[in-house]
């Protein structure tokens, strides 16, 4: 049987940046593709997380897996801690979580009252807060969507789970 614990979005079975999008970004220094787990701010290169372009519920940063996999957990971060001021904390502390085998049918992960289930995320910036599923899922595109942020929607993210052989 195969281990089924792997970084997805980053790390030896992660994506290229071009997989890596958004439904809105800050600017360029605040690409989706800043939005992997640990990634540390560059100064004048970029913050260190996604921002979204616009300070509202229901932003997301998406990632096209690089095939059909299995999704066991969901981890998250908040914007990188620079040590300059002002200290921008950003982070998403709530969020909902939907996912595709083809970018255009979308299903969102539900509790058991068969409401969107609203995941608890993040209560500082460089935290890792991971939230195992209680059904694990196969997918081939997985949004994140910001439900309730700190200051700003900004954050960092990975899938864990498995790559399938079709």
């Amino acid at each position: 049987s195969q281990i089924c614990n792997v970084f997805l979005v980053s790390g030896i079975h992660g994506v290229p940046d071009e997989h890596l999008s958004a439904s809105s970004e800050y600017d360029e220094q605040h690409a989706a593709k800043y939005g992997r787990i640990n990634t540390r701010y560059v100064h004048g290169i970029h913050i260190g997380a996604w921002a979204a372009g616009v300070a509202s519920k229901e932003e997301f940063i998406q990632v096209k897996l690089k095939q059909r996999s299995l999704i066991q957990a969901v981890q998250t971060q908040g914007r990188n801690i620079t040590g300059e001021k002002p200290a921008y904390q950003q982070y998403v502390k709530r969020y909902k979580v939907s996912y595709s085998a083809n970018s255009k049918e979308w299903l969102f992960i539900n509790n058991t009252k068969g409401n969107h289930k609203i995941f608890l995320g993040n209560n500082d910036q460089d935290s890792i807060k991971t939230n195992l599923l209680e059904c694990p899922f196969e997918a081939s595109y997985i949004r994140i969507h910001t439900w309730e942020f700190h200051e700003y929607p900004s954050m960092r993210f990975d899938l864990i789970g498995c790559l399938l052989t079709e």
